[in-house]
């Protein structure tokens, strides 16, 4: 119930997420899903559990969970703003830090950063905060990992272009990285009514984990605006 994949907080923010955005992606039957939790008692452990009625809801909320990462968490300028910030952060130049105190630490919210990032020098602050961020130039989707990111950055920069490079994985399931703690806490599935012999891992029971099985990949390549033109006829006439 807190962390699986049928979690409270996995079906609270894909719904609040997805309000907020203003997407269709991450519209769930939360309630359908509500109603049809139950339990399975094994080996005296008690373990979540799901009636097979609910099965294509969670399917559902499968889907839909993997389709706001690709569409909304890894969306082209949620990515390039939070690199930038952090390159704001990380620099020797970077004057933001969270004080110790308690009273001084709850007055820290994003107006508090919005207003010192237009207050200093540093040129990533200032892209954030004159909204001047870096712009892609190249977007690659794969289902593995490929060199021709890497190369395409490292001749840009032979052209004394700045690149950022950045890549986004997410896979659909946590079952699939097989690690113990995963693996340790199923979720079953069961039958009120047909009273199946013994409820099952829900993984066994649908067909989805197979099918989104692959690692999605989305490689970006983003270059300063001014450099745009510059970088676009590069790739061009090299054919890169």
């Amino acid at each position: 119930m807190v962390s699986s994949e049928l979690d409270a907080d996995r079906m609270d923010y894909l719904e609040r997420d997805s309000y907020f955005c203003g997407t269709n992606y991450g519209k769930i039957d939360k309630g359908w899903l509500m109603q049809n939790l139950t339990f399975h008692q094994k080996d005296g452990r008690m373990f979540l559990a799901l009636n097979l009625r609910a099965l294509y809801a969670f399917d559902d909320f499968l889907i839909s969970r993997h389709h706001m990462y690709l569409m909304v968490y890894f969306h082209h300028k949620s990515i390039i703003y939070e690199e930038m910030l952090n390159r704001y952060l990380t620099s020797t130049d970077c004057q933001f830090f969270l004080p110790a105190k308690i009273s001084e630490y709850t007055s820290y919210d994003d107006h508090k950063l919005y207003q010192h990032l237009a207050s200093v020098q540093n040129q990533w602050a200032q892209r954030i905060s004159q909204r001047r961020p870096f712009r892609v130039l190249v977007e690659l989707h794969n289902t593995s990992d490929s060199s021709r990111p890497e190369n395409m950055k490292k001749s840009l920069e032979g052209e004394k272009i700045e690149v950022i490079w950045s890549s986004s994985t997410t896979r659909l399931s946590k079952y699939h990285s097989s690690s113990a703690e995963d693996l340790a806490m199923p979720i079953y599935v069961t039958d009120q009514y047909d009273r199946w012999d013994l409820p099952i891992p829900i993984e066994k029971c649908t067909e989805i984990f197979q099918k989104y099985e692959g690692t999605r990949i989305i490689d970006r390549l983003y270059v300063a605006p001014e450099q745009y033109d510059q970088a676009e006829k590069f790739l061009r006439q090299n054919k890169l």
